[in-house]
């Protein structure tokens, strides 16, 4: 064979490399699309979808656990009360709007029921306005019947009748009395979960003893 055969032989040669590479190629590429999602990535995503912007929501009044809580954007007044552990039976439902949207920062406070009177015509023989010595002996009697809770010696079960505290709270203040024993009623606002408010629920039913 002479040199111009084997020149044009190599050439010939090196079209049909590229021409089968070519080909090779293009059929590869089709199947990349349709690689299978990798779990480790899929995961991944949906950590990231996770994290995203919650709100800060404050809870307070009749609900079993008062407090701050994380919500996601778009939920409502019934989701955030429901975050809380729900109403207790003191709340008055009737004056919260359940279908409200919650912001960022906002408060969703659930008032007490108020006390109702007696209706008209049927009120028992003994009411009326008594004398203030009379209030006074009536209340006074009515605290001597009903024992107050020491919160640095009582157990959880009897913590938890306290109006607003639930068995969480009820936990954080054995925990907080662990710490460091109560020395006043007032130290309780020392509790996560403990404010102003609920305080005053239970400030006449509790009393601090070492």
């Amino acid at each position: 064979m002479n040199l111009w055969n084997r020149r044009k032989a190599a050439v010939i040669f090196v079209l049909m490399v590229l021409i089968v590479g070519a080909a090779l190629y293009w059929e590869e590429t089709p199947r990349q699309g349709k690689i299978p999602l990798d779990p480790e990535a899929v995961m991944t995503k949906q950590r990231e979808q996770k994290a995203r912007p919650s709100l800060h929501v404050y809870v307070s009044g009749a609900v079993m656990y008062p407090g701050l809580y994380d919500l996601a954007p778009g939920l409502r007044y019934a989701d955030a009360i429901r975050k809380a552990g729900g109403m207790t039976d003191e709340a008055d439902e009737t004056r919260v709007n359940l279908a409200k949207k919650i912001k960022d920062g906002c408060q969703v406070n659930v008032p007490l029921r108020k006390n109702r009177r007696p209706a008209a015509g049927k009120a028992p023989p003994s009411a009326g306005v008594l004398p203030a010595r009379e209030k006074g002996r009536r209340k006074e009697e009515g605290a001597a019947r009903t024992p107050k809770i020491n919160p640095n010696e009582a157990p959880q079960e009897e913590l938890e009748r306290l109006p607003g505290i639930g068995p969480e709270t009820a936990r954080r203040i054995i925990s907080e009395r662990n710490a460091a024993p109560f020395q006043s009623v007032d130290d309780l606002l020392r509790v996560k979960g403990i404010g102003p408010k609920t305080l005053s629920r239970f400030r006449e039913l509790v009393e601090v003893l070492p």
